[in-house]
């Protein structure tokens, strides 16, 4: 059976992007994070953890959101799905929507979002 972990509307201070004072200053970044992942009627019943830990999860993203600086939220969003899909051998996919609400645009805008979606068999492929 397949199942959808998600953790949404983290909030980090991140310093990304590609104007250098967006990378100085930083900004708030909110976050979703979706783990898909196979568990079987057996371990259902069984008193096994789950496969995928939220707690985890946050701590996971929190690192990426933080301690690291990119140029591109797609670089952002492809680092910390291939780090969850490395992290959680059992995870068959991710999905990282990154949305920044303080944006440098000449009108009006709630946020931009960027979703990245990333399955365990295409990362296996680009590391062959």
């Amino acid at each position: 059976m397949e199942f959808k972990l998600a953790l949404k509307n983290m909030v980090f201070h991140g310093f990304h992007g590609d104007l250098e004072v967006e990378r100085e200053l930083g900004q708030k970044f909110l976050v979703d994070v979706e783990v898909f992942y196979f568990v079987s009627q057996k371990e259902l019943g069984e008193r096994a953890p789950s496969p995928v830990s939220y707690q985890k999860l946050y701590e996971l993203t929190s690192e990426f959101l933080t301690a690291h600086k990119y140029t591109s939220i797609e670089a952002l969003a492809y680092h910390l799905a291939v780090a969850v899909l490395k992290r959680f051998d059992r995870a068959e996919a991710v999905s990282v929507l990154v949305r920044r609400p303080q944006l440098f645009v000449p009108g009006p805008a709630d946020a931009v979002e960027l979703e990245f979606v990333l399955e365990r068999e295409e990362l296996e492929e680009e590391e062959a």
